[in-house]
Formats: C-alpha cells, sequence, structure tokens
C-alpha cells in the first residue's frame, strides 16, 4: 500500500487534518453528499472545508486544536488578530451565514468552548433576541452576547441569535478522534489481498490525497473510486449474511446458557431491569454495571435485558469473558467467536452505527483475586475503548461485587467517574420466593421463614428445585448435597 510521506504526512496526523478524514468517512458512507476543503474564494475564508448535505445544506468548519490556557471564551474566539482587516475566528465563521443564509456553521476543538457551548444551546428554544437574553442567567454572558457577538452581525441581534442557532458546538480530543477514525475505518474497508488493514496508514493516506487535492470536491464516489485504486475492498456487513448469522450464533449460545440457570424454566423479573434499561439509552452514560454477589442472578437479569433489546429491534452482541482462550487483541476475541474482526467493530457494522448494546458478562474471570484469565484485562480495555470510539454503542457489564471491590482493575468500573452507571442487585423478595414454589407445584409445601430467607438468593432456589424440594432443609449446604446426589442418580439411571 502507498504511504504518505514527507510534509503531507507530518500535515496527515494534524488534528485539523483528522476532523477533514472524519467528515470526509461521513461523505464516503454516503451520509454527506461532498467536502470541500480550501475552496477558491470566499467559501475557504477563515473555515478549513465545508460540506454539503444530500439535502443540499452547507456546512462551514472552522477547526482549532487546542488553547494553551484552557477553553476558548467568547472573547477569544471574538479577538480581532488583524486590525486592518477586522477578522476573528467568529467572524469569520458568521459572515458565511450573511452570503449563503440556508448555510450552517461549526466550531470543532479538542478543548472546551463551555460559553459559546452555552449560548448556542440557549439560542435554539429561543424566539427573539429578547426571549434569549432572559433565558441567559449569567449576566456575564449576556453582556458578552450584546459586546462581542451582535456587533460581528452588522448590530443585529436577532440575526445574531439567527446564526447562533444554526451555529454547532463539537469538542473532541486529538486521540480519541484519530481512535475514532480508525476503528470507522477497520468497519468500512479490507484489504482485497488479504494482507493485514493499517488503519492509521489508511487515515493517513486519505488525508494526504485530500491535502494534495486543496479546492477540490470530493464526492461518495470520488472517495470510494480511490480506496478502490489503494486495493482496498468497502465492507457492509449488514447485508453479510455469514457476519449475521454468527453473531446470531454467537447471542444464541449466550442466551442457551443463561437459559439452563431460570428458575422453573422461567424469568423472574427483576426491578433492577428497567433502570438497567434507562441506562442503555441515557446519551450521556457510557452504558451499565451489573454487580452483586455470586448466586445472584446476574447473567439472568442481562439476560431479561437481551430480551428487551429484541422487542426493541437493538443490535446487541453478547460474550463471557469466562468462556474465552488467553488472547491479546480484540481482534483474536472476534476470531474465537467465529467473528471476522474485535465485536464492537462488528457490532458497529451491523448496527450501521446506530444505537447498539455490547454485553460483557462474568468480568470476575480476569479478576487478579479469583479469576482464572487475569491477563484478559488489556484485551477487555482495548474492547471498552474501541466502544467508546463508537458514539452509540454502550456497554452492558456484569461483575461479583467480591473481584469489584478487591481488584483496583475492576474496582475502576465502579468508580463514579467511569461512565457507568453501576446497578446492584438484592434478593428475590419472599413473595417472589413463594410464586417460584407454586409455579413448581410445591405450594404444598411447608417451610420454615429461615429456610425461605435462604432461599431469597437465586441460586439457592434453583437448587433447592432441583434436587430434593419435597423435604425442609436448614443450610445451603444440605442444597448443595441433595443437588449433586440427584444428579448422581440421573446420571446412573438406566
Amino acid at each position: 500500500m502507498p504511504k504518505p510521506g514527507g510534509a503531507s504526512a507530518k500535515i496527515s496526523d494534524l488534528y485539523e487534518a483528522l476532523w477533514t478524514v472524519e467528515m470526509a468517512l461521513d461523505v464516503f458512507e454516503g451520509r454527506l453528499y461532498s467536502i470541500t476543503v480550501e475552496a477558491f474564494g470566499e467559501e475557504s475564508r477563515g473555515v478549513e472545508f465545508h460540506t454539503v448535505a444530500n439535502s443540499g445544506i452547507r456546512q462551514f468548519h472552522s477547526v482549532k486544536r487546542q488553547k494553551v490556557d484552557g477553553d476558548w471564551s467568547i472573547a477569544d474566539l471574538c479577538f480581532v488578530k488583524n486590525k486592518s482587516t477586522g477578522r476573528s475566528t467568529l467572524g469569520d465563521l458568521l459572515e458565511k451565514q450573511k452570503r449563503w443564509p440556508d448555510c450552517e456553521t461549526c466550531f470543532v476543538s479538542a478543548t472546551g468552548a463551555n460559553e459559546l457551548r452555552e449560548l448556542t444551546e440557549r439560542a435554539k428554544p429561543a424566539t427573539t433576541s429578547s426571549d434569549f437574553l432572559a433565558q441567559l442567567s449569567n449576566k456575564e454572558l449576556r453582556e458578552k452576547f450584546a459586546k462581542n457577538i451582535v456587533p460581528l452581525c452588522g448590530g443585529d441581534a436577532e440575526a445574531a441569535l439567527a446564526a447562533l442557532k444554526t451555529l454547532q458546538v463539537r469538542l473532541r480530543d486529538h486521540p480519541g478522534l484519530a481512535d475514532s477514525i480508525e476503528r470507522r475505518l477497520d468497519l468500512l474497508l479490507y484489504r482485497v489481498d488479504d494482507s493485514e488493514l493499517r488503519a492509521g496508514d489508511v487515515r493517513r493516506l486519505i488525508a494526504a490525497h485530500i491535502v494534495e487535492n486543496l479546492g477540490q470536491t470530493f464526492t461518495t464516489d470520488r472517495l470510494r473510486g480511490f480506496v478502490k485504486d489503494q486495493g482496498f475492498g468497502i465492507r457492509d456487513w449488514r447485508l453479510d449474511a455469514t457476519v449475521i448469522e454468527a453473531v446470531d450464533k454467537a447471542n444464541q449460545r449466550y442466551r442457551s446458557v443463561t437459559e439452563k440457570e431460570l428458575i422453573n424454566g422461567a424469568h423472574i423479573i427483576r426491578d433492577a431491569v428497567q433502570k438497567i434499561a434507562a441506562s442503555l439509552t441515557q446519551g450521556d452514560s457510557r452504558g451499565a454495571l451489573v454487580i452483586a454477589p455470586g448466586g445472584f442472578g446476574k447473567s439472568c437479569v442481562l439476560a431479561q435485558c437481551v430480551e428487551q433489546l429484541l422487542q426493541q429491534g437493538t443490535p446487541f452482541l453478547c460474550l463471557r469473558m469466562d468462556s474465552f482462550d488467553p488472547c491479546h487483541t480484540t481482534q483474536q476475541l472476534g476470531k474465537q467467536m467465529d467473528l471476522p474482526e474485535s465485536p464492537a467493530v462488528v457490532l458497529a457494522g451491523v448496527a450501521d452505527n446506530a444505537s447498539s448494546v455490547l454485553i460483557v458478562d462474568q468480568l470476575d474471570a480476569m479478576s487478579l483475586v479469583s479469576g482464572r484469565n487475569p491477563q484478559m484485562w488489556e484485551v477487555f480495555e482495548q474492547l471498552c475503548r474501541e466502544v467508546q470510539s463508537y458514539q452509540h454503542m454502550k456497554l452492558l457489564l456484569a461483575c461479583r461485587d467480591f473481584d469489584l471491590n478487591h481488584d483496583q482493575r475492576l474496582r475502576s468500573l465502579g468508580d463514579e467517574k467511569s461512565g457507568f452507571d453501576k446497578h446492584s442487585l438484592s434478593t428475590l423478595s419472599i413473595d417472589e420466593v413463594k410464586a417460584s414454589l407454586t409455579l413448581a407445584s410445591l405450594k404444598q409445601v411447608t417451610l420454615p421463614d429461615s429456610s425461605i430467607e435462604i432461599l431469597r438468593v437465586p441460586f439457592h432456589l434453583l437448587l433447592f428445585l432441583q434436587g430434593e424440594p419435597s423435604c425442609a432443609f436448614t443450610t445451603v449446604g444440605e442444597l448443595y448435597d441433595r443437588y449433586w446426589e440427584r444428579k448422581h442418580h440421573r446420571a446412573i439411571a438406566p
């Protein structure tokens, strides 16, 4: 594969080039109609590039990597760098709306622009500038709108409000953006000669090609033609029957294991399921972490969540960390599931980057305290990073609380800063235990309160029902003895 070199290679790793490739991939996938970098004339003044949506609307992008001493303030963005021209970063961006009234604008940075973001968010529902100012509780922001932004729109407050309504503020850190692009390339392309796809090199190749053709417009067909000429094929896993079948089989294997653990062959609907489902739809959450002692039914709760995802039509992929041979990469993990790539990459492809959930059960298998595969932690961390690179993918995790509390690596998942909503499972209620006994035709069996209390742990209830449920018991040990005795009799029975 040809590699970009020299000045093009250096430019290709700049933050501005990364964002250009991110938008070029939207064009490649057909989400946008075209992208033009440094167009000739007024279109390129003060912006890196503009895109055209399939609807025909232009969007101009101003990209700034970072500000050394913190956030981009309104004053920073409106600062006049050349007094003879009177131009500023935000002024150049808003100028586009004077020339193209139906256009949209976008400010992109690796660091914060909280003042501008708050102004744009407050502007969206406002109908007049007076209404807008009334919504701004921050007096300083009101003053900055009047002093800095209104003058950029010829002193017209209504025009300034309209400009803020169509302005997007998008914040993406440099390493995260590069990783996201490379995951997308893993998803989109493969080498026709079956050699390894090096996503970083492909990213630089595309960036260098665009830089070498400044001022030209790239459409979906042109970008696809270029990558094909470089020896790449284009994937569409949504239409790949082999991939869809592999995902379905992986999910069925997981569900079949949990179904063997069901009490009376049916789900006892747990209250936590609805709360977990809510965590999987919150935009600012990485997903949900389910914790409980062993035997509390974590896997069965996850299976109930799976049923909800099926009803909603949300793509998902299930895996258990106790079912893998040790490996070193997420791609090797995927191979053990008969998948062509990492589980996260395949799920994103099947979901076409829409909402999806990657379910990872039995995290305690990686525990330094009691797990049999602690070396798999690095693979799991890589998997988590891949999931984060897909904006609409969530993680649903399950782990024993003992291992979460005693392994510092696992403990980080339950930290408030982890981004995961933590859900602790409780024991079954007494009514749920009695309902299960009735369903098993054991309504007439009389058990003391102490025995009922033991059966509130789902696994103990399962042992009881699959052992000798017609007799009373006093300890958990008796439940295990009866369970294994019955298993032994069944094994030797003719």
